[in-house]
């Protein structure tokens, strides 16, 4: 392959699809563009019935969870999410306490952010989860196991 030239496979690779539900504008746009910027395909919303359809639609390979304006529990959706999908959910949130950290395990997140935080530090943990997904999701397959999620490409 002659240098600088992209390959086949480079120019048919599809972005990994970043699902992320929050309310606030201005946070929701800004991971939009870093993770826009990173690499990947965003979409976002505010409401949970909406998260729940696109769930369905798109096959995200990464979902965020903010605070959103909906009557739906955030731990309560996680549960759902981890009982019912094979994908890695990162949380955001404010609480600082170590049994926040305690509960997000326990509900099933990879990962939980403390708002206010760095865009770029996020882009890098979602990289991160889903390398380590894809890698998960290899040895499953080979060992008989079944992952439902498409293979990731980061």
């Amino acid at each position: 392959m002659i240098q600088g030239e992209d390959s086949v496979s480079d120019y048919f690779r599809i972005p990994n699809t970043i699902l992320v539900f929050e309310s606030e504008p201005s946070l929701r746009e800004g991971i939009a563009l870093a993770l826009g910027k990173a690499g990947f395909a965003v979409v976002t919303t505010t409401d949970y019935p909406k998260l729940l359809a696109l769930l369905d639609e798109l096959n995200p390979d990464l979902v965020i969870l903010g605070e959103g304006p909906s009557l739906v529990d955030r731990w309560e959706a996680c549960s759902f999410l981890h009982r019912t999908r094979d994908i890695p959910i990162i949380l955001l949130g404010r609480e600082p306490k170590a049994e926040v950290w305690v509960r997000a395990e326990e509900a099933g997140f990879d990962y939980y952010f403390k708002k206010p935080f760095r865009y770029s530090g996020l882009a890098v943990r979602v990289k991160a989860i889903l390398q380590r997904y894809k890698k998960d999701c290899g040895s499953r397959n080979t060992s008989g196991g079944s992952c439902s999620k498409r293979e990731t490409s980061v």
